[in-house]
C-alpha cells in the first residue's frame, strides 16, 4: 500500500464511504514502522486527506508463507477482512 498505486489506491478506499477500514499489508519490520511507511508515502505525494484512523498497518510479506506471521496473528487479521484488493 507504500507505492505510487498503492498509496493513492488507498486514499480512493477510503473515500467510498466513511464507514470504510483499511487492512493495509506493508513491508516492514514491525506494524508502527508499516504505518510510517505510508504516512511517509502519502506525504511524499502530497496525499493530506488520508484519514490514518481508519487504517489498521501490519508489517508482513507477500512472499512467506502467511505474510511472515504466526497462525494466531493471521487468523485474527483475516477475521477482520472482508475483501481484498492486491
Amino acid at each position: 500500500a507504500n507505492g505510487f498505486l498503492g498509496i493513492f489506491l488507498l486514499q480512493r478506499l477510503l473515500a467510498l464511504s466513511t464507514d470504510t477500514r483499511v487492512v493495509a499489508l506493508v513491508r516492514a519490520a514491525n506494524d508502527d514502522v508499516a504505518l510510517e511507511r505510508l504516512r511517509q508515502s502519502a506525504a511524499f505525494h502530497r496525499l493530506e486527506h488520508i484519514d490514518f484512523g481508519r487504517v489498521h498497518c501490519v508489517a508482513g510479506s507477500l512472499d512467506k508463507r502467511l505474510f511472515g506471521w504466526d497462525e494466531v496473528r493471521f487468523l485474527k487479521v483475516a477475521d477482520e477482512i472482508d475483501t481484498i484488493v492486491h
